[in-house]
């Protein structure tokens, strides 16, 4: 799995621009129920300057900041960047090592193409377990598993059992028979 499958990409992103006021960019945060905004180049809105994080809301509040600051004056300017292709265990220890919970996703030119969080990286792990016997691929969408046709499957292979009824404890006593099932 690679970020782009499961980054949220720049077109859903909340931006802001760094002259937009901090009660602008809050306001936006709250009414999307969001962890952080990205802040965007006047000039070219693929160019991410900032990203503006709950947390810097707080040290605002703490250091007695005015709703009316200039968003460029709490921003985080030092961007953590991840690229589109990495994986997802790429992302994770990244931001295990990083000690952060958001980065920008950025593609070969380095252009803003979307933003990822810990909680993607999590959520997406959380979707292998879901997913059998389904298969996934790269981007992260769901195929049916193939099973190979009746005239291929091994005999007493556990793709041959044959499954006439539906539940857990069912399956595991038809296939208790085959020699890689130890009591």
């Amino acid at each position: 799995m690679i970020v782009s499958g499961f980054m949220i990409p720049a077109a859903k992103v909340a931006t802001c621009m760094p002259t937009d006021t901090a009660k602008t960019a809050l306001d936006a945060m709250v009414k999307l129920k969001i962890g952080a905004i990205i802040v965007v180049s006047p000039t070219n809105a693929k160019q991410a300057v900032g990203i503006l994080t709950k947390t810097d809301f707080v040290e605002a509040y703490q250091q007695g900041q005015s709703l009316d600051t200039p968003v460029s004056m709490l921003m985080s300017a030092t961007l953590l960047t991840l690229r589109d292709t990495a994986s997802r265990d790429a992302a994770a220890s990244f931001f295990e090592s990083h000690e952060n919970h958001h980065a920008v996703v950025v593609n070969d030119k380095g252009d803003f193409v979307g933003l990822i969080s810990a909680w993607d990286v999590s959520a997406e792990c959380s979707k292998d377990g879901k997913a059998w016997p389904w298969n996934r691929s790269e981007d992260g969408r769901f195929h049916k598993p193939t099973l190979p046709s009746k005239e291929t499957r091994a005999p007493g292979s556990p793709t041959s059992v044959r499954r006439e009824s539906h539940t857990f404890r069912d399956y595991i006593d038809s296939v208790r028979e085959f020699p890689f099932m130890d009591d």
